[in-house]
């Protein structure tokens, strides 16, 4: 009973590697700065310096957090409500990354640069099906189980 859902988990692990080592967006802005954005930093070509500021720790932060609690989850099979819980963490702290990486957008937004986004930009949108999905695949476990006990 327990497969799909650990499938679901090792797919957001697989998801969070490259967003967290892949570039998410490119911003030129009006000064003909080009800004490449990751989780790991800033680089700005124009001056060839790069930046790590705390925005990028906490959103790396966040993606290694889920990736360790996906593993957790994946490993305590047999406490189903505990990976409810789980589940429901890694959801938030995928919500977390969405809101960093709009962080880190927003200053190059108000000054109307165009930005070029990148496939890495959307994994924590797909991590977060996956995790709802993991979520719901360990809740109808949890209700299988409670049925075959009720019939015993």
């Amino acid at each position: 009973m327990q497969r799909i859902q650990s499938l679901f988990l090792l797919f957001v692990i697989a998801l969070c590697i490259p967003a967290a080592v892949l570039t998410q967006s490119d911003v030129l802005s009006p000064a003909s700065e080009i800004v490449r954005l990751s989780a790991f930093r800033s680089y700005n070509f124009h001056t060839a310096t790069g930046d790590t500021g705390l925005l990028h720790i906490l959103e790396l932060a966040l993606l290694f957090g889920t990736m360790l609690v996906s593993v957790y989850t994946i490993s305590q099979f047999k406490q189903r409500r505990l990976q409810m819980k789980l589940c429901v963490l890694s959801i938030l702290m995928q919500f977390g990354v969405l809101a960093l990486i709009a962080l880190m957008l927003k200053p190059y937004l108000e000054i109307h640069a165009l930005i070029s986004y990148y496939a890495p930009i959307i994994f924590p949108l797909f991590s977060i099906v996956f995790l709802w999905l993991a979520y719901k695949g360990v809740k109808s476990d949890d209700h299988k189980i409670k049925s075959i006990d009720r019939i015993r």
